[in-house]
């Protein structure tokens, strides 16, 4: 009878110790285990536009989080600042190499989706994009998507309807849990001489990304059709006063296990 018992005692222990293992009796069965699982995407209106968060991507690269950057387009209807009379597609072509330059400058492998709109007219295609931004969002499964707010940060009509596109993709998406709006809290000249600065109390996020000077500075670098010498000169000296990338919290779907993984 006593040996029985000690059976029973055994069985129990063995059942008990394989649950602990396989984290089955934990309340928290849903938490992430691994930053694997962790899908981030931000979708952009132009290359170049990755600049203004390089220090936070390069910060959630660097925790080993997947990331896809999407450009609604190629940027064919910029300047060239080389001299070089680039434009149309010529210019989109280029443009396009100088942001796989800039994404590798800060960790970001996975190569960019070029959605390819007519860089000036994004607002002609934000329900096209919106469609192609879902059908993307399905097969990489994002659970975090970083993009322009209603401000669109310069005043950019491209970034606006980019960010309007996202936030109604978001509002369709199964996966996604977190979408950050990009934020600044004051016009600095001459990159956002233009910005358009949101109150400082409806900031959520605020990252300090001053250790990721280095690739921050390496994105500007890549990016020699849109800033010149005399620009990408005085960023070196800017990025030492713009410490922090902000962000504000537009759609947030239980999202606090996320948030506290990735900032």
């Amino acid at each position: 009878m006593k040996k029985r018992i000690c059976q029973i005692s055994y069985l129990i222990f063995f059942f008990l110790f394989t649950l602990w293992l396989s984290g089955c009796g934990s309340d928290n069965n849903h938490a992430l285990k691994d930053s694997n699982e962790v899908v981030i995407c931000a979708v952009l209106a132009h290359p170049d536009d990755e600049t203004i968060i390089s220090g936070t991507l390069s910060m959630l690269t660097g925790k080993g989080f997947d990331i896809t950057v999407v450009y609604a387009t190629s940027g064919d209807d910029g300047p060239d600042e080389t001299g070089k009379g680039l434009y149309g597609n010529a210019l989109g072509a280029v443009r396009e190499k100088e942001s796989i330059q800039a994404l590798r400058s800060i960790g970001i492998q996975n190569p960019p989706v070029f959605l390819g709109y007519p860089d000036g007219h994004v607002h002609e295609y934000a329900d096209s994009i919106q469609h192609k931004l879902n059908d993307l969002f399905r097969k990489i499964s994002p659970q975090v998507v970083i993009s322009f707010g209603p401000d669109g940060i310069t005043g950019s009509r491209d970034h606006k309807f980019t960010g309007r596109a996202t936030e109604m993709a978001f509002n369709l998406s199964d996966s996604v849990r977190l979408l950050l709006h990009m934020a600044i809290t004051k016009p600095l000249p001459p990159f956002y001489a233009n910005g358009v600065a949101v109150p400082k109390n409806t900031v959520d996020l605020c990252v300090n990304v001053s250790k990721y000077n280095t690739q921050r500075i390496e994105a500007v670098e890549a990016h020699p059709t849109q800033f010149n010498s005399r620009i990408r000169s005085s960023y070196k000296v800017l990025v030492h006063i713009m410490r922090k990338e902000k962000f504000i919290i537009a759609g947030n779907r239980s999202a606090d296990e996320w948030l506290e993984m990735c900032f």
